[in-house]
Formats: structure tokens, C-alpha cells, sequence
């Protein structure tokens, strides 16, 4: 299984360290004998999410209530809570569709990886289905692949620790649910025949960052700031915020951090940090599309009049 559904590059593979905190390249080819020894939880491994040619043959929902350092219990049930309500919304579209996947419990508690095979096919494809699966279903967290293109300066993608791993944090084996020995029936999808919507490029960095197109802060970045911003998409939406907000005259970090203050995990540190890193690097306003394509829980298109947005 391993071999033939979850590997998209045979030259090289990540490695997990030993106390299970992060994942190192080692430089030579996956062999038998590695995966037998990732199996009998000598070595924890992870596949990258794009070949050489830069393709693709999986797609990974992950699922997770990983704790941090400064959670407190009742952060951590609502976040066991979540963890649970995402994969059953998750799975319950995936049967509707009538997409057949496997369901791995990933090591942590209440944490999860949903399997998707497809035939191999360009790693744009596959990220492309994997999100518009994820907006459907409203699922907000990680969805591999991560990278909408393949190129020289991002050949490897992003790494997903392989199924039967031990979890080396926890010493707890993953499990594939419904597992019955050496075999299973797994389905493969062929979604090569999908078109991808033309995305307009984004502009060049020595641009000047303001979208003169747009015509002030749009109401889906002001209804975000009433809503809760929380996983992958809310934090991707707390970006966006900070880039329109910034673009549009508003460069005092006091200020920006302040809109913030409405969120129940509000810090005021750790605001000013992600604050920082933003107005750090590039600060244009994000198009629609990737609105849409980032955090489209967030987004009522469909209600809105802001025609120079849907033009932009």
C-alpha cells in the first residue's frame, strides 16, 4: 500500500527525529527496508506531496487538537470538541459524494488524517480538487497538497508522515480504520479531465502594495473581524485582515492589533508578533480569489455588490 498509493518520489524522504518535534530530508532513496523499519517503528517517516515531475497521487485532510504550551483544560476539550466536528462534517460529505477514502488515526489524541487517492496527475489538480472539497464540506484545516504549483525552487512540497507510524511524542502506533491484515480495498480517482479556473498572477513584489482597483476595506474582511477566527482558515483570514487594513492607510501596529481584541483567544504578544511578521514582508491587499481559495468559509460573494472586487 504504502508504496504504491503514498509515495510521489522514491530519491529521497523526511525523517522524524527522535523526541518527534520535526522532520529532517535524508538525501538517499526510500527503500523496502526503510518502510519495513518505519513500519516496525524504528524510524518515522514522512512522503513529500510532489514527485520530481511535479505530480501528485494523494490527498490528505488533516485533522488535528494538537495542545499547545499555554492551553488551558477547557481549551484543550473544545478543541478535542472541533477536532471530532470536523472530521464527521469531513466524512459525511466525502459519502455524500460518494468518495470512498481511508481514515487514519494519526497518533495524538483526536487527531486524524483522511486519504484520498487519485492517479497520478499534476500537483495544480490536485490541490485545486482538495480545496474545493475542503470549501463544500466546510472543513478548515490543513489540506495536502499545500502547493498550487510545482517548481525548481519548491520541488519537494510538503511532507505528510506515512501511515503505520509510530508517533514518537506520544509512542503511539497510527491506524488505518478497518484495517483487516495486508490488503484492503482502496479506490483510485482520475481527476485529470478537471479544469482549473484561471488565477490572475500576482504582481510583482517591487509594486507599489496598494490595489488602487479596490475601493477601501471589503465587507467580508469587516464581517470576519465579528466572526470567530479560528483554524487553518481563520488564521489565514487574520492575514488577509491585517493586508487590507495596512493597504488602506490604517500603519499604526497599535491599531492593527486592536482589531483583534473581539477574539476569544485574543493575546496581545502574540498579536503583535503575526502583526509584525506581516507588514514585515508583503503587504498586498489578497485578490478574491484567493479569498475564496484561502478562507472561503469567510466569504458571502453571492450577497455582495462590491463589483470592483469582483472586477479586480
Amino acid at each position: 500500500m504504502i508504496k504504491n498509493y503514498l509515495i510521489n518520489r522514491f530519491d529521497t524522504f523526511a525523517e522524524q527525529n527522535v523526541n518527534g518535534t520535526q522532520y529532517f530530508r535524508v538525501a538517499v532513496p526510500i527503500t523496502d527496508t526503510i518502510i519495513e523499519n518505519h513500519i516496525a517503528g524504528k524510524i518515522t517517516i514522512g512522503a513529500y506531496s510532489t514527485s520530481k515531475e511535479g505530480t501528485c497521487k494523494w490527498i490528505c485532510f488533516d485533522v488535528d487538537a494538537h495542545r499547545k504550551k499555554d492551553d488551558t483544560e477547557e481549551d484543550v476539550i473544545q478543541k478535542e470538541i472541533k477536532a471530532e466536528d470536523d472530521l464527521q462534517n469531513l466524512t459525511s460529505f466525502l459519502d455524500r459524494m460518494q468518495l470512498r477514502y481511508l481514515v487514519e488515526s494519526s497518533g495524538s489524541p483526536h487527531s486524524y488524517h483522511v486519504w484520498l487517492f487519485i492517479k497520478e496527475v499534476e500537483v495544480e489538480k490536485a490541490y485545486y480538487f482538495a480545496n474545493a472539497i475542503a470549501k463544500e464540506a466546510g472543513f478548515d484545516g490543513e489540506v495536502n497538497p499545500k502547493q498550487r504549483t510545482w517548481n525548481k525552487n519548491n520541488q519537494y512540497g510538503n511532507l505528510v508522515k506515512l501511515p503505520f507510524a509510530l508517533h514518537r511524542k506520544h509512542n503511539v502506533f497510527s491506524s488505518i480504520h478497518g484495517w483487516e491484515g495486508e490488503t484492503m480495498d482502496i479506490a483510485v480517482y482520475d481527476i485529470s479531465d478537471i479544469e482549473i479556473p484561471k488565477i490572475r498572477k500576482n504582481r510583482s513584489r517591487s509594486v507599489k502594495p496598494v490595489n488602487v482597483k479596490l475601493n477601501g476595506v471589503r465587507p467580508c474582511i469587516l464581517a470576519a473581524l465579528e466572526k470567530d477566527l479560528s483554524g487553518d482558515q481563520g488564521n489565514k483570514m487574520r492575514v488577509a485582515i491585517v493586508r487590507e487594513f495596512y493597504n488602506f492607510g490604517m500603519t499604526d501596529k497599535e491599531q492593527l492589533i486592536d482589531l483583534f481584541k473581539g477574539q476569544a483567544d485574543f493575546d496581545h504578544g502574540k498579536t503583535e508578533y503575526h502583526v509584525t511578521k506581516i507588514i514585515e514582508r508583503e503587504f498586498n491587499v489578497w485578490p478574491r480569489e484567493t479569498l475564496l481559495e484561502r478562507c472561503p468559509k469567510y466569504m458571502t460573494c453571492e450577497n455582495c455588490d462590491r463589483f470592483d472586487c469582483k472586477e479586480a
